[in-house]
C-alpha cells in the first residue's frame, strides 16, 4: 500500500504532520469497520489473531485496510458463541489481551481409547482487545511497550494508571469523562485541530475494548456504532 501501515506512519518521524487528528479518527472508523465485516459480515466469520498497528495498511488516501491474515481463523459458530481452538498462542507483543487464550479439555477417541488434552480457545473478542490497543496508538502516538511507560508498564497500564492518578477522577477507572484527555494526545500533533470529545470517545472505547475481562468488551459492530455515533 502506498503509505505503508498505520505503525509505520505513526511512529515515523513525520507522524505528527502526516497525521492529524481527523485523519487518526478516520482511520480508526475505517479499520473498525473491516474487522466488524470479518466478524459480522463475513461468511463464515473470521478472527484476524494479530491485530496491530502493522497489520493495518494505508493506502494514497490513507483509507485503512486490514492486511496479513497469515494468523486468521474461521469461527466455529457453536451455539453462536463464535469460538475457534487452536494449538497455540497467536498474536504480537502488547497486542494480545491477558485471559483472552485460555484452555480447554478435549476429548475424543482414538482406537478405541478416550484421548484428553488441552488445546487453546480464543473468540472474537481477542481481536477487539488488539483494536483497542490499536486506539491507544493512534491517540498517543507511541508503540504499546514504549519504554517512557515505565518498568513493567504498557499502554495500557499506563493510561489505566495515569487515569486513577488525576485528581478530577471520582473513582471511575472505565472511563477518561473526568480526566484532561489532552495529557494523552501525540504531542506532535497540533492539538487545536483536536476535537476533545472525539479524542474522549475513542480513549473511552479503547478502554472498554481492553477490558481484562473478554464478556466486557464490546463486538467489533458495536465498536463501528460507538465510533460513528454522537
Amino acid at each position: 500500500m502506498e503509505n505503508g501501515s498505520i505503525g509505520d506512519v505513526l511512529h515515523g518521524e513525520k507522524g505528527g504532520v502526516l497525521l492529524d487528528w481527523q485523519r487518526r479518527f478516520n482511520i480508526a472508523v475505517g479499520a473498525a469497520q473491516g474487522l466488524a465485516y470479518l466478524h459480522h459480515d463475513f461468511a463464515p466469520a473470521i478472527v484476524h489473531r494479530d491485530v496491530k498497528s502493522n497489520n493495518i495498511l494505508l493506502d494514497g488516501d490513507f483509507c485503512p485496510k486490514v492486511a496479513d491474515f497469515g494468523l486468521a481463523r474461521t469461527l466455529q459458530q457453536d451455539g453462536g458463541k463464535g469460538d475457534v481452538l487452536m494449538s497455540r498462542v497467536a498474536g504480537s507483543y502488547g497486542y494480545i489481551a491477558p485471559g483472552s487464550h485460555f484452555y480447554v479439555l478435549v476429548m475424543w477417541n482414538v482406537l478405541n481409547l478416550t484421548v484428553y488434552a488441552y488445546t487453546l480457545m480464543v473468540t472474537a473478542k481477542s481481536d477487539v482487545h488488539g483494536f483497542g490497543v490499536v486506539l491507544m496508538e493512534i491517540v498517543i502516538g507511541k508503540r504499546p511497550n514504549d519504554l517512557s511507560f515505565g518498568k513493567n508498564k504498557d499502554i495500557v497500564k499506563w493510561i489505566t494508571d495515569v487515569a486513577l492518578s488525576s485528581p478530577e477522577l471520582n473513582d471511575n477507572i472505565t472511563t477518561c469523562n473526568q480526566v484532561d484527555v489532552g495529557q494523552f494526545i501525540d504531542p506532535r500533533m497540533n492539538q487545536s485541530t483536536c476535537n476533545y470529545q472525539e479524542v474522549e470517545k475513542v480513549l473511552n472505547l479503547a478502554l472498554l475494548c481492553t477490558s481484562s475481562f473478554p464478556m466486557n468488551r464490546p463486538s467489533m459492530r458495536r465498536v463501528v456504532k460507538i465510533l460513528k455515533g454522537p
